[in-house]
């Protein structure tokens, strides 16, 4: 999604800042953004309400991630290993988010972790 297009509460901040200059740390930001979503089962920033006691809208959202002062929330239950690395994705510093690569061995190590302390029945 390098592309400047895509829905707006999976953009990146520098995507949602018109800068010029983003690569493919933009798209590693969105997978942080689909990781929140796998966890919660919900759309991203679906469960964050405003002063009022209402949804948050999407131009409130991605203002906030624009500034970099909102990403999205995770629950009690997700797997610290994969929130901790949703969260280097995540990074409001494009230089900060790990790479595909890296982003693949950490994935290939939580999976292989769960699977072998998979209890049988």
């Amino acid at each position: 999604m390098t592309a400047a297009m895509g829905t707006s509460l999976w953009l990146a901040p520098e995507i949602i800042l018109c800068r010029q200059d983003y690569d493919q740390f933009a798209d590693i930001y969105s997978l942080g953004v689909v990781l929140s979503e796998l966890d919660t089962h919900q759309l991203p920033y679906e469960d964050l309400v405003g002063p009022s006691g209402a949804r948050l809208n999407a131009v409130t959202v991605v203002h906030a991630v624009g500034n970099g002062t909102l990403r999205p929330t995770f629950s009690d239950t997700c797997p610290r290993e994969l929130e901790d690395l949703a969260h280097r994705c995540l990074d409001f510093d494009p230089a900060r988010r790990p790479t595909a690569n890296a982003v693949m061995h950490a994935l290939s190590g939580i999976m292989a972790w769960h699977q072998s302390h998979r209890i049988s029945c």
